[in-house]
């Protein structure tokens, strides 16, 4: 298998920079139908601000944010235009997000050196075709993962093609974020000090599916180089329908949403075991009266899960303003993509940890524990489980041959240390110092506070997190404790 990759930087960004250069000194983000961030600037993203974030949030991170709705229509017009002159080749072409794709290219470019000649051709035509700004960087692989991750760190204009003898080598030095991990996991291996994709690769994959879901098991395999998923071609024909009768007619759109939901679920099932959700979704209602209002869902990641579905159909019918009974309603995918980040809908089952079928919890905290307590049996017993502190989610009860009992709270395995952090004008992050060597803080990719048990007898929390990627490519999460003026790691 042969795959390309392109992917347009920033597309979004580019695009309202184009409409609204005045903003580009300035941090924005993009609110898409959802009222959440779809995109945002790199100042915003310096400060903080993330994909998926509520308004609200968005601007507690970043006090002076411009919060612009995203146009839709010449998004979807950019868009349109980006596959137009893909399909100019008549390949199989997976559409994967606003100004992503990859393309197939089995049987015409086997290896790096064929590759070139057509990366370098699509290059120039997308260029030309959507202007210097959307100019587009591009990855080579046999597989998706690893074709995708070369177009990531190509950037704009740039190729980056892989061989069969280099993926290992190319990928172990990349951060783990590049795998589709919902925030959780990827702070939760952070602060075990896991922060590539060769260290993420050579971790036991039992712990980790126990911990994180049986998800882990492919993403190892990709993070290996391994990728056997084919390039789905995009299908915009719509799936079929589901309907849903209401005898007698309805009045409430809670009502109608949520037999809507249940009516997908088994498609949004098969999806998730695919790795795939719904990207666009029409709903269609009539009213007692005879009446028909049509509204369509669009969802920033693609969504398996329930939850999201419910929540889209909710907002989609609320906007519809109807007013009466509905005697009937129906909804139909119209189109579905790979899931990519977004906590719902991905294999993570959180702290605690889960036992095995063993009996045993498969993760490195409760391995640390059985060496300190020898033969004794061991059991998570949860406190908070949603608990921003780790070390405050929960305890675990050992029980010792002699039938005594002693009680541990659950925290990470390294546990923080104190560290030297100097910051920038910003109060960012930008050198860090681990004993006689000082490290440059390339960039700050996310920063949060949490301030949280003031009232409690534990004592309170108060810290400002910073996820920090170093100019020799590392990641690190590192936070300032207010409470103690100290920097820990």
């Amino acid at each position: 298998m042969s795959v390309l990759a392109l992917s347009v930087p920033d597309f979004l960004v580019q695009l309202e920079l184009r409409r609204r250069p005045d903003l580009a000194d300035k941090p924005f983000a993009l609110l898409g139908p959802d009222e959440r961030v779809w995109a945002a600037s790199k100042d915003a993203r310096d400060y903080g601000v993330a994909e998926g974030l509520a308004p609200t949030h968005a601007r507690a991170r970043c006090r002076n944010l411009v919060v612009r709705e995203l146009d839709e229509g010449a998004a979807t017009d950019e868009q349109n235009a980006f596959l137009e002159e893909i399909g100019g080749w008549q390949l199989p072409t997976e559409e994967t997000g606003y100004g992503r794709a990859f393309v197939a290219l089995d049987g015409i470019a086997d290896t790096a050196s064929e590759a070139q000649p057509l990366a370098a051709e699509m290059g120039g035509r997308l260029r030309q075709r959507l202007g210097v700004a959307l100019t587009p960087a591009l990855g080579f692989d046999h597989g998706k993962f690893t074709a995708g991750a070369a177009a990531d760190i190509a950037g704009p204009g740039r190729m980056r093609l892989i061989s069969r003898e280099d993926e290992t080598r190319f990928l172990n030095p990349l951060p783990v974020a590049l795998l589709p991990l919902a925030p959780k996991p990827i702070s939760y291996l952070g602060w075990l000090g896991i922060g590539t994709l060769g260290q993420f690769s050579g971790l036991p994959t039992e712990p980790l599916i126990t911990r994180f879901g049986s998800g882990m098991r492919m993403m190892q395999q990709w993070a290996r180089g391994r990728d056997s998923r084919p390039v789905i071609p995009t299908v915009r024909a719509a799936a079929a329908i589901v309907v849903v009768e209401f005898d007698p007619p309805t009045g409430s759109a809670a009502r109608v949403a949520g037999e809507l939901t249940r009516a997908l679920r088994p498609h949004l099932r098969a999806l998730a075991a695919a790795w795939r959700g719904i990207q666009r979704l029409r709903i269609e209602v009539i009213s007692a009266g005879g009446k028909t209002s049509k509204v369509e869902a669009r969802f920033r990641a693609p969504a398996s899960s329930p939850a999201r579905v419910e929540a889209a159909l909710l907002r989609q019918l609320d906007s519809l303003a109807w007013r009466g009974t509905i005697r009937s309603a129906s909804a139909q995918a119209l189109r579905t993509a790979e899931l990519t980040i977004e906590q719902d809908d991905l294999p993570f089952d959180g702290l605690p940890a889960k036992d095995s079928a063993h009996g045993t919890a498969a993760d490195a905290v409760v391995a640390a524990l059985s060496r300190q307590y020898p033969g004794a049996l061991l059991r998570f017993r949860a406190l908070d489980p949603e608990h921003p502190a780790a070390e405050r989610r929960g305890e675990y009860v050992v029980r010792e041959p002699d039938g005594g009992e002693a009680v541990e709270r659950a925290r990470p395995v390294a546990e923080p240390k104190p560290i030297h952090i100097a910051v920038d004008a910003n109060g960012l992050p930008a050198r860090i110092g681990e004993g006689a060597e000082t490290r440059v803080v390339a960039s700050c990719d996310a920063t949060w506070r949490v301030a949280t048990d003031w009232w409690t007898e534990t004592g309170a929390v108060n810290r400002t997190y910073h996820r920090v990627t170093l100019a020799d490519g590392a990641t690190l999460e590192v936070y300032f404790d207010h409470g103690t003026g100290e920097w820990m790691r």
